[in-house]
C-alpha cells in the first residue's frame, strides 16, 4: 500500500511539475513588422502568418507595431477612411482564431472607427482565448496622428489573464511618465507597447520599466514611409530594466523572451515609496501661456564633482572639493593651476561663464554611521554653508550641495543652492527617503524651483527623489530649465543603470550614462546635472555629469564621467531651444492633466 502510494505521488509530481514551471515562467514575443500603406488585406494576412508562427513557438503574449494593419503616415481622414474599422470587427475576429487555438494573447495597432460618432482613433486591440478583450485609444498623439485621429481619453486598460495583468499603450505615451504610472497603479504586470518610432519613444522604455517594475514588450517598425524612418529595435524589458532581447535596426523578425511571474510583485515596493499627496501639481496645465516660465536662453557651464566621500571628515571632503574645482578650471581654460593665487585669478572668470557647480549628496560628511548622524547635523547658517559660500564667492559660481540639516530637534537631508554672491538662494528637503535616510530623517513636503538671473530656473532633487518620475514631471510643470541632483546612488534602483538600448539609436549619448537621469533630461526637457559618489566600500556607481535634452537627434552631447574615480565633469550648454522639434513648451502643451491623470494622485497604494 505504501509503495503504491509512493508511486502515485511521484507520478503526480512528474505530471504537475511542468505545469507549475509553466505558471511561473513562460515565453512572449514581439513581432517587428513593416506594413504597406493602402494594403490592409495583405497586411492582415501577413500578420496572421507571423502571429501563428510565434504562437506555434509557444509565445503566450504576442505584440505587433502601431497601425500594423494599415501603415502610419496618412494625410487626413479622407485618405485613411477606406482602411478604418470597428473594434471589435473583422480583424479582431481573424486574429482571435489564433489566440483561441493556441491559448495566447495578441495585441496590435490598427486604425479604428467609432460606429456611434464616426470619429477615427489610433488604437490597439487585444484578443485572447476568450476572444476579444478590449482596446486602447492613443492618448498622446504625434503630429502625424492629429490630421485624422481623435485623442483618446481613457487610461490604459488592464486585463486579468492567466499570464498576468496585461495593458496596452502606444508610441508617444512613453514620453509621458503618467501613462505607464497609471497602468502600474491599476495593477498591470505587462505592457504591450506598439510604436512607429524613429528612436525617441523606444529610448524611454528601459526607464519606464524600472520606474514602474513592469515587463514591457515593445514592437516597432524598421523601414521608411513617406520620408519618416522607423528604426526597429523592438525589445523586451524586465521590471528592473534588463534588456531580455532586442531586434535589429533594419530587420523584420520575431524576438522572444521569458516572463517570470514571480517578479510581478516588484512594483509593490515602488508603490509604497510614492507620496501621492505631494503630487497635486501634476494636475496643473499651465499652457499655452506661462508668464512665469523663463523665455531667455542662458549659456551655462556646468561642473559635476564626483568623488569618494571621507566619511565623517568635513575638512577632508572640503579639501577634495577644492582640488576637484582646480581640475575643473584646468579643463575649462587648458592651463595648469598649481598655486592658490593663480586659482584665485582664474576662478573669477567663471562669473562670465555663468557656472553651476553640483556636489554629491551628504557632500561634506558622507553617509556617517547612524549613531553619529546628529553629531554631524548643522543648521543652515553653520560651517558647511559657510564653506560653500566662500567657494561661491571665490569662484564666482552657483553651488548646489547637500547636508544633514538640523531644524530644532528634527533632521533633514537638505540640498542648498548658493549664488555667486555667497548668499543662499533656496533649499529643498528630500521627499522620497532611502533606507538610510529613513533611519534618521524627516521627509520634505515640497518640490522647488528657484529663479536665478544667469542660469534661469533651477530645480533641486536629492538622490532617491530622482527615482520617482513624479518628481521630475513636477519640476517640468514648474518650468525648470536646469535640475541639479546631489546623489549617492549605488545601484539600489536600476542595478548598474547603464543605458542599454542599441547605441545606434542613441548616438549622441555618452555610453555608460545612468538611464533614469538620462531619461529625466530628455523626457522633461531640462538639463540635468548629477553629482554622485564613487567608492568601492559602498559600491557607489558614479555616472555623474550633464545629461542633455536630446541625445537621440542631437542638440549637443552630454558630458559624463569617464571613470569610476574622483573626477570633475565639465560641460557647456545653452538652455531653452524653442526652435527645436521638441522642447519643454511642446511637452507641457501635450500633457493630459485632466481626469486622465487623476489616478496618479487619488489611486490608493
Amino acid at each position: 500500500m505504501r509503495k503504491t502510494s509512493l508511486v502515485f505521488s511521484l507520478t503526480f509530481l512528474l505530471w504537475i511539475a511542468p505545469w507549475i514551471l509553466w505558471a511561473e515562467v513562460y515565453q512572449v514575443a514581439s513581432v517587428q513588422f513593416n506594413p504597406t500603406m493602402f494594403e490592409k488585406s495583405r497586411n492582415v494576412e501577413e500578420l496572421y502568418r507571423l502571429f501563428r508562427k510565434a504562437a506555434k513557438k509557444d509565445a503566450k503574449v504576442i505584440v505587433a507595431p502601431e497601425m500594423a494593419t494599415v501603415g502610419y503616415t496618412y494625410k487626413d481622414r479622407d485618405e485613411i477612411m477606406p482602411f478604418v474599422e470597428t473594434i471589435p470587427g473583422d480583424t479582431t475576429a481573424r486574429f482571435s482564431e489564433i489566440s483561441q487555438k493556441y491559448k495566447c494573447y495578441i495585441a496590435w495597432g490598427m486604425a479604428e472607427k467609432d460606429p456611434k460618432t464616426g470619429l477615427f482613433y489610433n488604437s490597439m486591440a487585444l484578443v485572447g482565448p476568450e476572444g476579444y478583450l478590449g482596446k486602447y485609444r492613443k492618448t498622446n498623439l504625434w503630429e502625424t496622428d492629429t490630421h485624422w485621429a481623435a485623442w483618446g481619453n481613457k487610461a490604459p486598460p488592464v486585463y486579468k489573464t492567466p499570464w498576468g495583468n496585461i495593458t496596452m499603450t502606444i508610441c508617444q505615451g512613453a514620453n509621458y511618465i503618467e501613462t505607464f504610472r497609471m497602468a502600474m497603479l491599476d495593477g498591470a504586470d505587462i505592457v504591450c507597447f506598439a510604436t512607429n518610432s524613429s528612436g525617441q519613444t523606444i529610448g524611454c522604455l528601459q526607464a519606464r520599466a524600472i520606474e514602474n517594475g513592469l515587463y514591457i514588450i515593445s514592437a516597432n517598425r524598421s523601414n521608411e514611409e513617406r520620408g519618416f524612418t522607423m528604426k526597429g529595435c523592438s525589445a523586451i524589458w524586465s521590471p528592473t530594466g534588463e534588456k531580455l532581447d532586442e531586434a535589429g535596426i533594419d530587420t523584420e523578425e520575431i524576438i522572444y523572451a521569458e516572463i517570470d511571474t514571480t517578479r510581478f510583485g516588484e512594483k509593490e515596493g515602488i508603490k509604497a515609496r510614492r507620496k501621492p499627496e505631494l503630487y497635486l501639481e501634476l494636475m496643473l496645465h499651465i499652457a499655452p501661456w506661462d508668464f512665469q516660465a523663463n523665455t531667455e536662453p542662458k549659456n551655462v557651464m556646468a561642473i559635476a564633482l564626483q568623488y569618494e566621500p571621507a566619511v565623517g571628515s568635513v575638512r577632508e571632503n572640503k579639501l577634495r572639493v577644492e582640488e576637484l574645482l582646480k581640475d575643473a578650471l584646468a579643463q575649462s581654460y587648458k592651463i595648469n593651476i598649481a598655486e592658490a593665487a593663480r586659482l584665485q585669478d582664474v576662478s573669477k572668470q567663471l562669473v562670465d561663464k555663468h557656472a553651476l557647480v553640483v556636489l554629491p549628496e551628504y557632500s561634506f560628511t558622507g553617509r556617517v554611521p547612524l549613531a553619529d548622524v546628529r553629531n554631524y547635523a548643522e543648521t543652515l547658517d553653520g560651517k558647511i554653508v559657510s564653506y560653500v559660500s566662500q567657494f561661491a564667492t571665490t569662484f564666482g559660481a552657483y553651488f548646489v550641495f547637500a547636508l544633514i540639516e538640523m531644524d530644532g530637534k528634527d533632521l533633514y537631508n537638505t540640498a542648498v543652492l548658493i549664488g555667486p554672491d555667497g548668499k543662499t538662494i533656496g533649499t529643498t528637503r528630500k521627499i522620497h527617503l532611502n533606507d538610510y535616510d529613513r533611519l534618521w530623517a524627516k521627509a520634505g513636503k515640497k518640490f522647488r524651483v528657484f529663479d536665478t538671473p544667469y542660469l534661469g530656473k533651477v530645480g533641486l532633487l536629492i538622490g532617491s527623489d530622482a527615482y520617482m518620475p513624479e518628481s521630475g514631471a513636477i519640476l517640468a510643470v514648474k518650468r525648470a530649465d536646469i535640475v541639479a541632483i546631489p546623489s549617492s546612488w549605488h545601484g539600489e534602483v536600476a542595478g548598474d543603470g547603464e543605458i542599454a538600448i542599441n547605441p545606434e539609436i542613441n548616438p549622441h549619448a555618452k555610453r555608460g550614462g545612468m538611464v533614469l537621469w538620462d531619461n529625466m533630461a530628455w523626457n522633461f526637457l531640462y538639463y540635468t546635472v548629477v553629482a554622485n559618489f564613487v567608492g568601492t566600500e559602498n559600491r557607489y556607481l558614479g555616472k555623474s555629469g550633464i545629461y542633455s535634452l536630446d541625445p537621440i537627434y542631437g542638440i549637443e552631447s552630454p558630458g559624463l564621467a569617464r571613470t569610476m574615480k574622483d573626477e570633475a565633469v565639465v560641460g557647456t550648454f545653452r538652455t531653452i531651444h524653442s526652435d527645436h522639434w521638441i522642447n519643454q513648451q511642446k511637452y507641457i502643451d501635450s500633457r493630459r492633466p485632466d481626469d486622465l491623470y487623476h489616478p496618479i494622485i487619488f489611486k490608493q497604494k
